[in-house]
C-alpha cells in the first residue's frame, strides 16, 4: 500500500476543480497500472490531495517497484508535488 500527500500545482479556484483534476489523476493511473486508488483524505483543502494506492502480488519488492512506478507517472504526467508518503507491504 502506497498513501501519500501531494500540492496539485495548477492551483484550482474550487473544490470542483480540485475535484476535476483528482478524478482525472485517479483514472489514468488504474487504467495504466494494476492498482485499486482512492482520494483517502484532504478532501476539503483545495491545493492539497491525499492518495491511497493498493495492490496485491506475492513478491514484496515488486510491489514497491509498483508504487514508485505509480508515484513517478502521476509526477510526470500531472501537475502534483508530493511532500509526504508512506509505502507499506504487508504479508499474510
Amino acid at each position: 500500500m502506497w498513501r501519500a500527500r501531494c500540492r496539485i500545482l495548477s492551483e484550482p479556484q474550487s473544490l470542483k476543480e480540485k475535484r476535476s483534476v483528482v478524478k482525472s489523476l485517479l483514472a489514468k493511473v488504474r487504467q495504466k497500472f494494476p492498482v485499486s486508488a482512492a482520494e483517502v483524505g484532504q478532501h476539503d483543502m483545495l491545493n492539497t490531495a491525499e492518495f491511497g494506492i493498493c495492490s496485491v502480488g506475492t513478491d514484496s519488492g515488486q510491489l514497491e517497484q509498483l508504487a514508485k512506478n505509480c508515484r513517478s507517472y502521476m509526477e510526470r504526467e500531472f501537475p502534483v508535488e508530493f511532500f509526504q508518503e508512506e509505502i507499506s507491504v504487508e504479508a499474510f
